[in-house]
């Protein structure tokens, strides 16, 4: 979903959890791709054909 663009409030909706929750997990992704930004997240997961 973060590859789709959409945004963390929209994620949240989306999965009827709370943007608290997303913001989490989008944490941890980052932290494990050792980026900082979901552009970065989004070309690394891609590179290595996780998307």
């Amino acid at each position: 979903m973060i590859a789709e663009g959409l945004t963390v409030k929209a994620i949240a909706l989306k999965l009827k959890i709370k943007e608290c929750t997303v913001n989490h997990h989008k944490k941890v992704i980052f932290n494990k791709l050792g980026v900082q930004s979901s552009t970065e997240a989004v070309s690394i997961a891609s590179r290595l054909s996780y998307l």
